[in-house]
């Protein structure tokens, strides 16, 4: 591998590791406010709670506590 090419990589990891960190930063203040963010796995798992609850015959959906994960390093 030329010195050029491992260059080039570096500073494409460099890039990468920039935009990942810049997602994280942007992530962080928008959840830091409560309340403003939900994924939009959330969303679809709290419809088909809804949609169940609808079927089983039930009025409001069983509340299910706020799980947060913590990505591992």
């Amino acid at each position: 591998m030329s010195h050029e090419q491992a260059w080039i990589l570096e500073e494409m990891a460099r890039t990468i590791q920039a935009e990942r960190l810049a997602e994280a930063a942007k992530y962080r203040l928008v959840t830091a406010v409560p309340g403003s963010y939900s994924s939009p796995r959330t969303m679809v798992a709290q419809a088909l709670r809804s949609l169940a609850a609808l079927v089983d015959g039930e009025s409001k959906p069983q509340p299910k506590p706020d799980r947060r994960l913590v990505r591992a390093y």
